[in-house]
């Protein structure tokens, strides 16, 4: 007892320690997005008007095209300021065009990461039988046509994760053994247990002949770094069927990539703030003074074809017309015209349209994509009883996208689509059958909903532990309500989160 109240003691000081940094950080952080927000704010009028006068003088050849054979026959600064933008525009739109390709290229080039495993067996009899520590070996990849996910080491039996992402991770084991009271599924990422199902087994009189047959599954979202190493464990010598009964595999989601919020640490989150602030601070300053020197150039290319302009076309009038008019005659002020549009301009103009439409068309898949991939995982937080019903109160640990929104026991569908639905639920309760189901209702309407899922287990007498899987993809609509009810009074459950869960994914 006296070392755990100096441990907590220890904390509670360090974190005391820690307050005043974390207010240093976050005022010096709000004051520099302060001034950032001033730069930008002053930036801002600077850019627009430098893009408009570029898109109305890129409409008119003669600042760039129209005059660069005269621009071009005097060695002076005009002409190299002329060459200068000139090549900047090239270069940007080429730059343009190939990021388009690429982008392009690279979606419909883009392979799935998948993984699919079977246990072999190690024996006579056609099974596979546990290890000492219960680690399951003897796994064969079962091809795919997708990139490589895991690396697979037989002597160790680990799997190595090859890229950082978040996966769907599934695994479930066959028991072919009268021998054994329960049986038993863990999924270990760095000797952490992630996903974990336990079924206990009826009694089976020795003098039967048939042998017991039960099974054991577990799926959900895991976040996995590289390199991270996954275990797959059971109850050792425990004799398990093989092949397309004890598998193990997983799928990496194209999401953008969101780390459990329970892991964020606060000091980190101001730091990564502050290293933001910072570089947008720069990138503004930069982008001033960078605004200010093109402006410049600018104005002063204006005024050099404006006087160019006036003095061709002064030069136009012959000597003998001038002598021939009146003493008082003054010429009237010459006309400004554009010169016609060069056919190298006309010509871009489709390819400037289709790049836009391709654009705008890349940008709507891309929106599309990011609601398609929503995603929530939730763990439990607390339970109780209402009526005749446990509900269970839930806490996310994952989520992105915006077509979720939870509230305790309940989850709101804001966007119409379909849906994988997967719960879990580990019971340790004596009452006889013991389950679970998932019922949808509409937000508006206080009826008691349909039910989508359902899930029942025998409950063993002497070793009460269950667990009660169920999954499947339904087409919801914007406004529906999801929701886990056990349909017994003070239902006792585990309260793990690699136990009990629930999620939900946009398919």
């Amino acid at each position: 007892m006296g070392q755990g109240g100096g441990m907590v003691v220890a904390r509670r000081l360090k974190w005391k320690l820690r307050l005043p940094l974390l207010v240093l950080l976050t005022a010096l952080a709000m004051s520099l997005a302060t001034l950032s927000l001033a730069v930008t704010a002053l930036t801002w009028g600077e850019c627009r008007s430098l893009s408009q006068a570029l898109q109305q003088q890129g409409d008119k050849p003669t600042l760039l095209e129209g005059i660069s054979p005269d621009m071009t026959r005097d060695s002076g600064k005009p002409g190299m300021r002329l060459s200068f933008l000139q090549g900047l525009v090239e270069s940007k739109r080429l730059t343009r065009i190939r990021r388009e390709r690429g982008r392009v290229s690279g979606s419909k080039n883009k392979q799935p990461m998948a993984a699919h495993f079977e246990v072999i067996p190690n024996n006579n009899a056609g099974t596979y039988t546990v290890e000492r520590d219960g680690l399951i070996k003897q796994w064969s990849e079962c091809p795919l046509q997708t990139r490589n996910t895991l690396s697979y080491n037989n002597r160790t039996g680990e799997f190595v994760v090859l890229k950082d992402g978040l996966y769907y991770m599934y695994s479930q084991v066959h028991c072919d053994d009268n021998t054994t009271a329960y049986l038993k599924l863990e999924v270990l990422v760095d000797n952490v247990v992630i996903l974990k199902c336990v079924q206990g087994l009826p009694p089976t009189p020795l003098y039967s002949q048939q042998l017991a047959v039960h099974s054991c599954q577990a799926s959900g979202l895991v976040q996995l770094r590289k390199k991270s190493q996954i275990k797959i464990l059971s109850i050792a010598g425990v004799h398990l069927k093989t092949k397309t009964f004890a598998y193990f595999g997983l799928f990496k989601l194209c999401v953008v990539e969101v780390w459990p919020e329970l892991m964020v640490s606060p000091v980190s989150a101001g730091m990564a703030a502050l290293a933001g602030v910072l570089l947008c601070l720069a990138a503004q300053v930069l982008q001033s003074a960078e605004m200010a020197r093109l402006r410049w150039e600018l104005e002063g290319l204006r005024e050099e074809c404006g006087a160019r302009r006036t003095t061709d076309e002064s030069q136009d009038e012959s000597p003998a017309l001038a002598r021939t008019r009146a003493p008082g005659y003054t010429s009237p002020a010459p006309q400004l015209r554009d010169c016609p549009q060069p056919a190298r301009t006309r010509h871009r103009e489709p390819e400037r349209q289709a790049l836009r439409v391709e654009r705008d068309s890349e940008g709507r898949r891309r929106q599309r994509s990011e609601r398609k991939n929503s995603l929530i995982h939730l763990v439990p937080s607390s339970y109780q009883s209402e009526g005749d019903s446990t509900i269970i109160h839930w806490q996310k640990i994952l989520h992105t996208g915006e077509s979720f929104e939870q509230n305790n026991s309940t989850i709101a569908i804001k966007r119409n689509g379909y849906y994988l639905i997967y719960t879990q639920v580990l019971y340790q309760d004596t009452t006889f059958v013991m389950g679970h189901v998932v019922k949808r209702r509409e937000q508006r309407k206080q009826k008691e909903g349909e039910t989508l899922l359902r899930c029942t287990q025998n409950m063993p007498a002497k070793q009460p532990f269950n667990t009660c899987y169920s999954a499947g993809i339904y087409r919801l609509q914007k406004g529906d309500i999801i929701e886990l009810l056990i349909p017994r009074n003070s239902a006792n459950i585990v309260m793990e989160s690699d136990s009990t869960y629930m999620g939900l994914m946009k398919v």
